[in-house]
């Protein structure tokens, strides 16, 4: 992979993915929502090595125990989620850094193929239409945690 950049919305914080994303999903849990604004957040996952920042600093903010989220300080774009405890075998078995697919300069190189938490749409928003045809993972009474 060549690579991929992106940036918040005001050009303050540019990143670079140098590697294959090994998720690439929504996520529509209550700190998502809360963190985003949206009812939905597209990440792609990479291992840690394959990112790096090439301008500016992004802010860390602890949204939960041991869950980083960085965000530009100046616009507020939401860009990277951090969790090593995430319950999904991908995250524990790498180092790996959650990247909002939006904010690529390409926003249409990793389309999402899942869902998490699809459970905590708003009931105007069902999770099949975000993502047709997507696995859906972490709902309620849902153990699919997609090793």
């Amino acid at each position: 992979m060549s690579g991929h950049e992106g940036g918040c919305l005001c050009g303050a914080v540019r990143y670079r993915v140098t590697a294959e994303p090994q998720v690439s999903c929504y996520c529509c849990c209550a700190t998502c929502q809360g963190a985003s604004g949206a009812p939905a957040v597209s990440w792609i996952a990479v291992e840690e090595s394959g990112f790096s920042i090439v301008a500016g600093t992004p802010v860390d903010y602890e949204s939960s125990p041991g869950v980083t989220r960085s965000f530009c300080g100046r616009c507020g774009t939401a860009l990277t989620y951090t969790n090593p405890g995430y319950p999904d075998g991908r995250f524990q078995a790498a180092s790996l850094i959650a990247v909002a697919s939006i904010t690529l300069d390409d926003a249409e190189a990793f389309p999402p193929t899942e869902v998490f938490h699809g459970d905590e749409l708003p009931s105007w928003l069902s999770p099949h239409s975000l993502c047709p045809g997507g696995r859906h993972h972490h709902t309620s009474g849902d153990d699919d945690n997609a090793a």
